[in-house]
């Protein structure tokens, strides 16, 4: 048995939970997290970037938490129930958080480094972009060749440390701009012969620039209770996925609701409804799992580690998810 059996839920006749009051409870947990983590003046110690990695993956998840609400209330207003499968996007941006999280904390200066690296790449492409595009256009003349090849530059150059080398080298930027004028469809450039490295030009580019997806993420742990954690998250990132990748969870919601019979508006609303109540509770669940990869990390916890224990009492009382998320990993882990 890949994992363990998730004993029911006791007097679940008797549960009355509130979305609204789980919500408040979350958004306090966040803040009393974010103030550990901030204040935390032996975690700052060891690695600043990590501390303020995490003071944003907490505030964005409280960010996006409330833009699925928006389109949730949208959906119940106007009864028009296929807007809550986008919110299942969301949902899967909120469970990354916890990957990212667990894999800033592994090695802080190199994944933090590379999240930046990443970064760059993929701006530096749009601006490559923009300038096949737009260079011939008078307008956009200044913004490209000033601001933003400034910009590009500037961050290019720092540094995360003092005795560090740049974020990203002179060689890095010249085959990142060399891959973009000579791919030719779905093949990668031939290998120009200033490029004396080893391997092809897009095996370099992938790993100068690599930062892991979830899936890598568990590759990269050794913790095996926190593996075992990280990859029942990954069976509801895979879920989710389906949405963001236009499967048929997402077509199904429309394709009911162009049915006009009272029937198909029925099958409509409920199957809405629960698809909102579980997507929702996905985005509360993930808070609690990114505090709890995060608790690990604080010398001083300034009592958030007792906000998070007591916020999944909370969520296990009403999703057997949580529940069986609390016995994989964070019982463990907040004991």
């Amino acid at each position: 048995m890949r994992f363990p059996p998730v004993q029911d839920i006791p007097h679940l006749e008797k549960v009355r939970s509130n979305i609204n009051t789980i919500d408040l409870q979350m958004h306090q947990l966040v803040r009393d997290v974010c103030y550990a983590v901030t204040h935390n003046t032996e975690l700052h110690s060891r690695s600043r970037e990590l501390a303020g990695s995490l003071d944003d993956l907490l505030v964005q998840h409280t960010y996006t938490h409330q833009s699925m609400r928006l389109l949730l209330r949208q959906a119940y207003r106007k009864r028009d129930f296929p807007i809550v499968a986008d919110t299942a996007s969301l949902a899967r941006e909120q469970v990354e958080k916890i990957y990212q999280a667990v894999i800033l904390s592994q090695g802080p200066h190199k994944w933090h480094r590379q999240y930046l690296r990443n970064s760059w790449q993929k701006s530096y492409e749009r601006y490559l972009l923009e300038m096949d595009e737009y260079g011939h256009i008078a307008r956009f003349r200044e913004h490209l060749d000033g601001y933003h090849a400034g910009f590009l530059e500037v961050t290019r150059k720092i540094k995360i440390w003092p005795s560090d080398s740049i974020l990203v080298s002179d060689f890095a930027k010249r085959v990142v701009e060399y891959e973009w004028h000579n791919r030719k469809g779905t093949k990668s450039a031939v290998k120009p012969s200033w490029f004396t490295r080893k391997g092809s030009v897009a095996s370099f580019l992938r790993m100068y620039f690599y930062f892991p997806t979830p899936w890598d993420v568990m590759t990269k742990v050794r913790n095996r209770n926190l593996l075992l954690f990280l990859d029942r998250w990954y069976r509801e990132y895979k879920m989710l996925s389906e949405y963001s990748h236009v499967l048929m969870g997402k077509i199904t919601p429309q394709r009911t609701n162009r049915d006009k019979s009272l029937k198909a508006a029925s099958k409509s609303a409920t199957y809405g409804k629960n698809r909102a109540q579980e997507f929702i509770v996905i985005s509360n669940i993930a808070a609690a799992s990114l505090c709890t990869v995060i608790m690990p990390h604080l010398p001083n916890d300034y009592g958030s580690k007792a906000s998070t224990i007591e916020y999944w009492k909370t969520l296990s009382d009403c999703s057997l998810f949580a529940k069986g998320l609390w016995n994989l990993y964070a019982k463990r882990a907040l004991s």
